[in-house]
């Protein structure tokens, strides 16, 4: 892939995320770029950074068209366009697997180390004292939980899914706000039932 056709990518993507929603629009996308090429340089130098950031650029336009089920949505988006860019079958099928199985319940169907990258990118999106309160105000606003469900559910997932993390990188990254974010949600809790009785 050249970087010319990787330009066309970030082109073809960028309007989508003005309609993905402010907790998943383009800055969301850059840190998961940001991430998934310094996973690929501390672990993984055989790895092309422009298939990580193709795919890391295109994995969250499905949710124009629904959230469960987003990242098959994304990749049935990006195909057409992907088989226009006049590069290999192989980086086609390598980009989609990555955008396809980004989902805590598809990642074990991956067949590709770039797919497991871009997983860990995103999830520190999540993992992250930055990512975790991006989104619990998602849940908030678009889920139109309650706040104190919100932490709540969103800690239970997190601790359930910081173990399917791949690279050494991701699991070093969030080790210390993992730590940070019990005690915060510990807190969280410990300050709601006071106030709740």
């Amino acid at each position: 892939m050249t970087e010319s056709q990787l330009d066309q990518i970030m082109d073809f993507c960028k309007p989508y995320y003005t309609k993905t929603g402010r907790w998943h629009a383009w800055d969301h996308v850059t840190a998961v770029q940001k991430h998934a090429c310094a996973i690929a340089k501390a672990e993984f130098p055989e790895v092309d950074t422009k298939i990580l950031i193709a795919a890391a650029t295109i994995h969250d336009m499905g949710r124009i068209i629904k959230d469960e089920g987003h990242a098959e949505q994304s990749g049935v988006i990006a195909k057409p366009f992907l088989e226009t860019l006049g590069i290999t079958k192989q980086e086609i099928s390598t980009i989609l697997d990555a955008v396809t199985h980004h989902d805590v319940k598809k990642i074990k169907q991956a067949q590709t180390l770039e797919a497991r990258i871009v997983y860990d990118a995103d999830k520190i999106e999540i993992l992250s004292t930055y990512g975790f309160m991006r989104v619990a105000f998602w849940l908030v606003e678009e889920r139109e939980m309650e706040l104190g469900k919100a932490v709540n559910f969103l800690w239970e997932y997190c601790e359930n899914f910081h173990a399917t993390l791949y690279s050494t990188y991701a699991k070093q990254f969030i080790k210390e706000d993992m730590k940070l974010l019990s005690k915060m949600v510990d807190r969280f809790n410990e300050y709601e039932t006071a106030i709740r009785l």
